[in-house]
């Protein structure tokens, strides 16, 4: 796989996506091997079942096409949502299908306790890898289709991606194949197992069930969540089996005593552990969404962890959010805000909380106050390369200024601040009559006080009227 990030272009002057990969292709950087340019949308449609058609000679395997806006100006008009980009879409291809079969049906508990049908398949090649597992979804799913061990099965990749079976193939039965019954325990720790009305999954009722307890440790130190750095799966397992660690609170009170143990163990050593430390150390001032993500409730991802967070501020305070209050955060629906509600009233988990605050992770997030400004109520748009600072520093000191970042302009947009080549951004702002500000501008209006215009001086740093230095970049 390569990936190449064009966010910014330097030394030549780029008004579409064909001559992005003109240019990468003359600096010797490899591309598609297929680009095809249409005017209609009968020509998309064209395109799509052409390169469908010819993708087995492609030297790459590929689930689909992606369609996209030539025109970066074009571009800049559709914008973005929060999740993706409007000028561009992806159309996949149905999927490779593969026969083979079904040898046996085994069961994986995850971190919420939902245990889920695998099947165990003869290893057959499929979409670039052989497959020996593949997931049956759930009990309701298994028995829906009718599918027995033993069975020759039909099989593809999701996406081309995650394995799933389809259907049995009936006419292939001998009679020897033989359905498998939904679990009424655990088959890690065989506690009671549940089915909660209104859902297909079948719950392992045991929070300490030894198979959630890894999920959930992993999902914790995940990159999306914790971010602890050399804490995967293999160090957590061991953690757990050698009595280090049973839950996230416990990750935070390892001792010295107890990281000189660990680095005597079989695959860790002083060097690992001293790096899982340092991760560790490193996560307690973690912006405190990661820690509700990283807490594993149901229904609660990313997304909706930032916007929780955004809304309340602290873990105390959504900690003592009800219902009501917590449909007002965007997103959350009854079911998510009765989920929060079931986990904070829980004392395990609020011991658990208690915990992680005693050993310094950061429960409450830091509010950047907006300051009175000529920015305040404006909305900006950032072009072009800064010399000064990044573009997401630019973009949080509009923030702090009470300013409004946006990504794409249109009339509505106050100022363009343009650095460097700043190529389509500034051709549309000055088409619709947007003030554009330079770098320099913008930071001497970024340090002026409402009547007062300050201006960089000579080593780049802002001062006001007394000549006290103001901001520095």
């Amino acid at each position: 796989m390569i990936f190449y990030a064009t966010g910014e272009v330097r030394g030549v002057e780029l008004d579409t996506h064909v001559q992005m990969l003109e240019c990468m292709e003359r600096l010797g950087l490899k591309t598609c091997e297929v680009n095809l340019v249409c005017r209609t949308i009968d020509d998309v449609l064209d395109a799509i079942d052409e390169l469908n058609a010819t993708r087995d000679e492609l030297s790459y395997d590929i689930a689909g096409a992606v369609v996209k806006v030539n025109d970066y100006a074009k571009r800049e008009t559709l914008g973005f949502t929060s999740r993706f980009p409007r000028w561009a879409i992806a159309y996949k291809y149905p999927a490779e299908k593969a026969i083979t079969q079904l040898k046996a049906i085994t069961i994986q508990v995850g971190r919420t306790g939902v245990l889920t049908p695998v099947a165990e398949l003869e290893p057959v090649f499929i979409s670039g890898s052989t497959v020996s597992r593949a997931t049956l979804h759930n009990f309701d799913e298994l028995e829906r289709k009718g599918i027995r061990v033993g069975d020759f099965v039909e099989i593809e990749k999701a996406g081309e991606i995650i394995p799933a079976v389809i259907r049995p193939i009936i006419e292939k039965r001998t009679g020897g194949e033989h359905a498998v019954e939904r679990p009424t325990t655990c088959p890690v720790c065989n506690a009671e197992v549940i089915s909660p009305v209104g859902e297909v999954a079948i719950r392992c009722v045991n929070s300490a069930c030894d198979a959630q307890l890894k999920n959930k440790l992993v999902h914790f130190a995940s990159r999306n969540a914790m971010d602890i750095d050399s804490l995967g799966e293999s160090n957590i397992e061991h953690m757990i089996d050698k009595g280090f660690i049973k839950d996230a609170a416990d990750i935070y009170e390892l001792t010295p005593s107890d990281g000189a143990s660990l680095a005597r163990l079989e695959g860790f050593g002083d060097g690992l552990v001293k790096n899982i430390l340092k991760g560790i150390d490193k996560s307690r001032s973690n912006p405190p969404w990661r820690l509700i993500h990283g807490l594993g409730i149901r229904m609660v991802g990313q997304r909706s962890a930032q916007r929780l967070m955004d809304y309340f501020g602290s873990l105390d305070a959504l900690m003592a959010a009800d219902v009501e209050t917590l449909l007002k955060v965007e997103d959350v629906g009854d079911k998510v805000a009765a989920e929060l509600v079931a986990y904070f009233s829980d004392e395990t988990n609020k011991s658990l909380i208690e915990r992680l605050k005693a050993a310094g992770v950061t429960m409450a997030q830091t509010k950047v106050e907006a300051v009175d400004s000529l920015f305040s109520g404006k909305t900006c748009v950032l072009t072009g390369s800064l010399q000064k600072m990044t573009r997401d520093e630019a973009k949080e000191l509009l923030i702090t200024l009470g300013a409004n970042p946006s990504n794409s302009i249109s009339k509505k947009t106050d100022y363009l601040i343009a650095g460097e080549k700043a190529g389509s951004k500034l051709k549309k702002a000055e088409s619709l009559g947007v003030t554009t500000l330079t770098e320099d501008e913008f930071l001497a209006m970024a340090s002026a006080r409402p009547g007062e215009s300050p201006t960089p001086d000579s080593r780049g740093h802002l001062t006001d009227e007394s000549g006290q230095g103001l901001l520095s970049f």
